[in-house]
């Protein structure tokens, strides 16, 4: 452009550069290298031939040839760095069709939606270095065998497991305060025989529908709870529930 044309002379004729109205003088001897990239050359304006006069030579750089580009990438070294994986995203895998899906240890979250139907995986670990599980994050992974909760997890959102039909066994850790809405539903559903869960004294809340349709044979409440726990319509068309088990005074059943 003319203003990048005036900075060039500036230099070469006065020895002097101005940037944002400060003008400084480059040390002697100095040099000065413009550049024109003739790929993207439209709305260059071209140098007069007086202009072109000051320049000591021109050099022009075509691109490199194969054999150059693999020297040119021989003489580059790269330092190793090592990435740690500390979460899976949102939808990160969700509708994946692969049948083992094994997370590293470095794992801490596993946000909503992060296994979204991934009905073909029969194996998702979850490490024991989970302390949160976003909401429906292993929504409808039928074809899900074995899920193990960390100890760490305090809440199990709403959806979290929801549909995952093929799960024939649940434990819920000591460190579990909430179990949300639909979190288990249809839990175990197509498992060969419902299956018996335990409530943790560490829950306080059980929300609607969390284990609605679920495969479960019994619920047991133990003896030791400190806190009062009301269980709102949580296990409505457990067609194969047969047996709920209080062992404390501190929880209340309502619309179940």
């Amino acid at each position: 452009t003319p203003r990048t044309q005036a900075g060039l002379l500036e230099c070469m004729e006065e020895r002097q550069v101005t940037i944002e109205g400060v003008s400084y003088t480059p040390g002697e001897p100095f040099f000065v290298i413009a550049t024109e990239n003739p790929i993207e050359s439209a709305g260059v304006f071209p140098l007069p031939e007086a202009q072109l006069d000051r320049f000591l030579m021109k050099l022009s750089m075509n691109l490199p040839t194969k054999e150059e580009e693999l020297r040119i990438l021989d003489t580059i070294t790269y330092q190793d760095v090592e990435y740690t994986v500390t979460a899976v995203g949102e939808y990160a895998f969700q509708y994946n069709k692969a049948k083992v899906i094994t997370l590293p240890d470095t794992i801490t979250r596993i946000e909503a939606y992060a296994f979204d139907h991934c009905e073909k995986a029969e194996s998702i670990n979850i490490p024991s270095s989970v302390t949160y599980i976003g909401r429906a994050a292993f929504n409808t992974c039928t074809a899900l065998k074995e899920i193990v909760i960390p100890d760490g997890i305090t809440e199990i959102p709403a959806s979290a497991f929801m549909g995952c039909w093929a799960v024939s066994s649940l434990t819920i850790p000591d460190s579990v305060t909430t179990i949300g809405q639909q979190a288990f539903m249809n839990f175990g559903y197509k498992a060969d025989e419902p299956m018996d869960v335990i409530i943790p004294n560490s829950v306080t809340s059980i929300e609607n529908n969390a284990f609605r349709s679920a495969n479960i044979k019994s619920v047991t409440f133990p003896a030791g709870r400190t806190e009062t726990l009301t269980v709102d319509d949580a296990f409505p068309s457990c067609s194969n529930l047969e047996m709920v088990t209080i062992l404390t005074g501190l929880v209340s059943f309502t619309t179940n």
